[in-house]
């Protein structure tokens, strides 16, 4: 049977007008360990609205704050198409429940591992072409349920918005088994698992109205209101999906094995400043075990990249990553450069600057102040 979120409770009624009325604290230390980070000068815009609701709304330079601000997840993300990078990044944190909603105005490729005890539910919104899921091209109907322990391998354009939620993966399997135990009678995939809904936009306007009312300063909401509202959206989505439009499963196998395989070359990768020199397509097919042709398929069903085209831009993430993190004030553009094997030092300011749309010795000196 089809289920309807409508018949939620409104997110209206998860706000209060008597701001006395509050709910279980966290523990004391915990709640001021939040409260050091949450109100630091480098994020002004995050604010403790209860003892146990937390919201942040950043704006980001780079790539690497936009990792950075999901510090609950290992994960990496470098920005692969040109231009001078600004995001946005946008974090309800509830007892039960963490929403998040990123965007930015570059291609970025985002990679990490889920923990053991978290899953999520995400979909994207705004343009969804150049926006792809592990093995799964997303479209305005895709809902993907990404599992605990599962590879994140994530590519979304500059016209594209992430919207994700992350639950307590049991809690969440709990509350399944209630709805339709004949169909969630099971353990969850190991593998991300992707279903077409048509319930995105519902949420979507009660997402805004909820931004409206924290961004208007009425930060009187009860996290056990929202929290429900948002979890029993989520399971109704769930509930009223249907599996994607059929794909022969080859295919998808296919595709799963290019994730991987991209997955693989990149962590291969975070090892080269070790090495003696850089590697290229040789050592890559010596290191996966697979032919240059499957190498080339495989980056090209992904990201619309060559192999030799994405060690590129993987090293000059890197060599950025150093010049606005110096690991000390006498670090030089060319110290950087070459310690991620850029010899030619020429073309290597020439690539940086097309790739983050300024030079390296910018970046330098922007932060060294």
């Amino acid at each position: 049977m089809t289920h309807s979120a409508s018949n939620n409770v409104p997110l209206s009624d998860c706000f209060h007008k008597d701001s006395s009325q509050r709910h279980r604290p966290q523990d004391p230390q915990a709640l001021n360990d939040n409260s050091d980070y949450l109100n630091t000068a480098e994020n002004p815009l995050s604010l403790i609205i209860t003892n146990d609701t937390h919201f942040r709304d950043l704006q980001l330079a780079d790539a690497s704050e936009q990792a950075s601000a999901q510090d609950w997840l290992p994960v990496t993300i470098d920005q692969i198409s040109s231009g001078s990078y600004s995001g946005h990044y946008q974090e309800l944190n509830l007892p039960g429940i963490k929403m998040v909603i990123e965007r930015q105005n570059c291609t970025v490729h985002k990679r990490g591992i889920m923990d053991e005890k978290s899953c999520t539910l995400s979909y994207v919104r705004g343009s969804t072409d150049s926006a792809r899921v592990s093995e799964h091209q997303a479209s305005h109907q895709a809902l993907f349920l990404i599992p605990a322990g599962t590879e994140v391998d994530v590519q979304v354009g500059g016209e594209a918005e992430t919207v994700y939620f992350r639950l307590d993966q049991e809690y969440f399997q709990q509350q399944t088994l209630l709805l339709d135990p004949q169909r969630w009678d099971r353990h969850y995939n190991p593998e991300l698992l992707c279903f077409e809904t048509l319930g995105q936009n519902l949420l979507d306007q009660h997402i805004n109205q909820l931004l409206t009312q924290l961004s208007s300063g009425n930060h009187h909401l009860t996290h056990n209101g929202v929290e429900r509202y948002i979890t029993e959206t989520l399971l109704m989505m769930l509930q009223s999906s249907q599996p994607p439009t059929a794909i022969p499963f080859s295919a998808i196998d296919t595709r799963r094995r290019a994730a991987h395989l991209v997955h693989h070359v990149s962590t291969y990768l975070e090892s080269v400043p070790n090495a003696r020199s850089c590697p290229g397509i040789i050592d890559l097919c010596r290191e996966t075990g697979v032919s240059e042709r499957t190498l080339q398929y495989s980056f090209k069903a992904q990201l619309g990249l060559s192999p030799n085209t994405y060690l590129r831009i993987f090293r000059l993430n890197r060599v950025r990553n150093l010049l606005r993190n110096p690991s000390h004030a006498g670090i030089t553009v060319t110290e950087a450069a070459m310690h991620w094997h850029f010899w030619h030092l020429g073309r290597f300011s020439r690539d940086y600057a097309a790739l983050f749309g300024e030079s390296p010795s910018s970046t330098l000196r922007c932060a060294l102040g």
